[in-house]
């Protein structure tokens, strides 16, 4: 059981604050699966099985995972080689002018972003196009 992402542990810190509301009390009231996740990741990080508390709460950028989304130049080119159709990588990369397993590499680091770069090319043509009736 792990946090996916920081608005995960948001919620959690949220949980705990308002769990607060009796501070004489010297307890915090939480729902069972947050302390559940609380305890999980304390557990793997203790255990050193995670090397920091980023990594026990799942929060920390995992390797080689890009820090900020790709160049322009990179979204272009991943969107023609995921949507081209049945091409090889060999293909593509020569049509790009690049190395197969770079574009490939590109294309798996940064698959998110390539998507969403294409659902907004999508949604941009059809405004235009609803625009223009």
């Amino acid at each position: 059981m792990t946090i996916d992402n920081r608005k995960g542990m948001a919620q959690i810190a949220a949980s705990l604050a308002a769990g607060l509301s009796d501070p004489d009390s010297g307890y915090v009231s939480i729902p069972i699966e947050d302390a559940m996740i609380i305890a999980a990741a304390f557990d793997r990080y203790l255990s050193g099985d995670a090397k920091s508390l980023d990594i026990a709460f799942g929060v920390a950028r995992g390797r080689g995972a890009p820090k900020r989304g790709p160049t322009k130049r990179i979204l272009q080119r991943g969107v023609r080689a995921m949507f081209r159709g049945k091409t090889s990588w060999k293909e593509l990369s020569d049509e790009e002018q690049t190395d197969p397993r770079t574009l490939q590499r590109e294309v798996e680091r940064h698959r998110d972003f390539i998507l969403r770069e294409f659902a907004d090319q999508l949604a941009r043509k059809s405004r235009e196009r609803d625009g223009a009736k």
